[in-house]
């Protein structure tokens, strides 16, 4: 009897203290342990069913609880739901935060859904949820959209026994079949014409295998054609303005020789001015009065002033040179003639460029124009 009293203490103590380990681990684990955290205050129109001890979620993941449901009634009646989160899991202020359904008719649950923002929801803090969709809504949709469905197959029903729309549905038919065959047909000339295609392909082909060194010749010698067409426009080029330059030293010196030619011209009015003075004063006069010295300077003078007379017509020759030259460059300023269409415009050069560039693409072009 006292062994049975005994057995039934240490059955007791036993029970006690596992009773005592339970509490004591609950009590760290709510204060201290993964379910102390922080929370937050979410409002709701409607909440669905939702209980008190509901999981919160976040991105399908359990982080917290529902610890408390209550109805605000400050201006407009609101649900408050208060989550408790694990401390170690942050919100976004702007996180979605809705009520969800696990399967069909599973149990309610608070879902969040995360914002990439860094300021996060705290302790304490209010925030708006979004309202669930109602399954009274639901079912009301359900049942308009199933007469709208309704409707629309009596209507259907209706149009299909039109005998109008039976024959319009034949004919339909008929002409698809007619397409059909059309079509048939399209693809047989296709398929002919790809054939022919093919043959043609061969056949230049091998025109091109057969001509190839040809080919190869012709190219080279186009593109020494081309390099000796640059080199000689750009020498052609070159020289034009060189002789552009010369023409400008030609201005000057054609200048600086008028310029010459009027200071000779005063230089010889002087002259004859003082040669008469010396002629009708003073001794100078009286000896000038002799035939033979007379004579001698008014042949340096005729001489002279048929230098200056051959000097004015050169001076006029050369002035017409000029304006002829002037002209011809304006001409070939403009674009004009063959000098200027070799300097100014590239359609020459291009058309040949354009040509070789061609042989080089279809080289068959040789033999067929």
């Amino acid at each position: 009897m006292e062994k049975k009293v005994n057995i039934e203490i240490k059955v007791g103590i036993f029970v006690f203290m596992a009773i005592l380990g339970i509490i004591g681990f609950i009590f760290t684990q709510t204060k201290a342990g993964k379910w102390a955290g922080y929370e937050i205050n979410v409002l709701f129109d409607y909440v669905s069913g939702l209980e008190v001890g509901s999981p919160v979620r976040v991105s399908g993941v359990r982080v917290g609880e529902v610890k408390k449901i209550e109805i605000l009634y400050d201006t407009i009646p609101k649900v408050s739901v208060k989550l408790r989160i694990h401390p170690d899991i942050k919100i976004g202020r702007h996180s979605k935060i809705t009520i969800k359904t696990l399967g069909i008719i599973g149990e309610k649950y608070i879902e969040i859904t995360p914002s990439n923002e860094k300021e996060f929801i705290g302790n304490g803090e209010i925030v708006e949820g979004e309202n669930p969709l109602s399954v009274d809504k639901i079912a009301n949709m359900g049942e308009e959209i199933i007469t709208n469905l309704n409707q629309i197959l009596t209507d259907i029903s209706k149009i299909i026994r039109e005998k109008e729309f039976q024959e319009n549905i034949k004919s339909f038919v008929e002409g698809a079949k007619i397409a059909v065959v059309k079509v048939d047909k399209s693809i047989d000339k296709i398929n002919i014409l790809i054939d022919d295609l093919k043959t043609t392909n061969k056949y230049f082909r091998e025109v091109i295998k057969e001509n190839r060194p040809k080919i190869e010749d012709i190219l080279i010698n186009m593109d020494n054609l081309l390099v000796s067409g640059k080199k000689e426009i750009e020498g052609i080029g070159e020289s034009i303005r060189e002789f552009l330059e010369i023409k400008d030293k030609t201005e000057n010196a054609i200048t600086n020789f008028s310029e010459t030619i009027d200071e000779f011209r005063k230089t010889s009015i002087e002259a004859r001015e003082f040669l008469i003075r010396l002629q009708n004063q003073g001794l100078i006069a009286k000896i000038m009065k002799e035939e033979e010295i007379v004579d001698e300077l008014k042949n340096e003078l005729g001489i002279l002033k048929e230098t200056t007379f051959k000097l004015g017509e050169a001076s006029e020759k050369l002035n017409e040179t000029l304006s002829d030259l002037n002209e011809i460059l304006k001409t070939v300023n403009r674009g004009e003639g063959t000098i200027g269409k070799l300097i100014y415009r590239d359609e020459l050069y291009n058309e040949i460029y354009d040509f070789i560039k061609e042989i080089r693409e279809n080289p068959w072009k040789l033999f067929f124009r």
